[in-house]
């Protein structure tokens, strides 16, 4: 009975001597985890900053793409002398050729904002003088982005891009446009593999929305600067980065935003991913629950191989001694 005793105080100590070892490591361990648990975080968070960042440079892309088209078709003599019908033809070629199908329309206006080429037939005459990029265009001679507004031409969502056309002395002359497809964006979104209920949005300087994932049809063409989201992305004074905010349908989200780098024509597009506050919470604990599970399988072998081991040495210590007393 002493003797079951004494090995069992043995063990017991033995179970404190481990614990004592292993215990400061295992809070060393810990600890680097929690710090591990940030680091995850902010590599998860950052890495749908690049993801927005992605879709803003796409949007930017397609700008510039037409920016360089308009600025060749309103050096042509078709435009600058207003052949009507030799303009509509060549406007129709571009159409045609642009792989993207990201227009709906291209074409020009003379100087009063006549607009005397399209290559999508105009419904009746139509003059561009009292709209805002025609405005734009004839007073800084500059290209122009305007905002988003539902065409007269083909009864579809655009974003129409202007370019003046200047006579031999540098006069203006009249604009060359294109009317950008919106729903070319909402592709473009619809490209971006996300998990379900994360949401992804593209917005316009002024707050109104271009395209979004899920359920375009509920936001696309609403404004959402006075919403708590749209507050907290246009009170941002970078590029790009992280915020936490109420996100449109109610829910707490954190939000990765990118926006153009380089606004061109005057806009500025804005990609917005928002990923659910309890996603990011799974992804950390996961991590977090995994490498506990490590640590306290590492404590069980160890003193479970310890204990394997002195038993080991007490039965050999109990053999000796039996040996000696015979």
């Amino acid at each position: 009975m002493n003797k079951r005793l004494s090995r069992l105080t043995l063990q017991n100590a033995l179970f404190i001597v481990v614990l004592h070892v292993l215990l400061p490591a295992i809070i060393a361990i810990m600890y680097i985890q929690l710090g591990q648990r940030e680091t995850l975080l902010k590599t998860f968070e950052n890495s749908f900053v690049q993801v927005a960042r992605f879709v803003s440079n796409s949007s930017e892309e397609e700008f510039r793409k037409a920016k360089h088209i308009l600025s060749l078709f309103s050096q042509l003599q078709e435009v600058r002398y207003a052949d009507k019908t030799q303009c509509t033809h060549i406007a129709q070629k571009i159409i045609a050729s642009n792989e993207n199908k990201s227009y709906t329309n291209i074409g020009a206006a003379n100087k009063e904002g006549d607009t005397f080429c399209s290559a999508m037939p105009m419904k009746n005459p139509l003059n561009l003088s009292e709209q805002d990029g025609f405005k734009h265009v004839r007073e800084s001679k500059k290209f122009y982005v305007g905002n988003y507004r539902i065409s007269t031409i083909t009864d579809k969502a655009i974003i129409v891009a202007s370019h003046p056309v200047l006579d031999e002395s540098g006069n203006f002359n009249g604009i060359t446009f294109a009317a950008i497809d919106v729903a070319y964006l909402q592709n473009l979104v619809k490209q971006i593999a996300l998990p379900f209920d994360y949401t992804i949005i593209i917005t316009d300087k002024n707050g109104t929305v271009l395209a979004r994932k899920p359920n375009p049809e509920k936001w696309v063409g609403k404004n959402i600067k006075a919403t708590r989201l749209g507050n907290a992305l246009f009170s941002t004074t970078k590029d790009g980065g992280i915020f936490r905010a109420l996100g449109l349908d109610g829910d707490k989200m954190t939000y990765a935003y990118a926006r153009m780098q380089q606004p061109i024509g005057g806009t500025s597009i804005y990609s917005v991913i928002g990923i659910p506050e309890d996603r990011l919470s799974e992804v950390s604990n996961e991590n977090l629950i995994r490498n506990a599970v490590f640590v306290i399988l590492i404590l069980i072998m160890s003193i479970t191989i310890a204990i394997i081991d002195w038993k080991f040495i007490l039965s050999k210590k109990a053999e000796e001694l039996g040996g000696e007393s015979s």
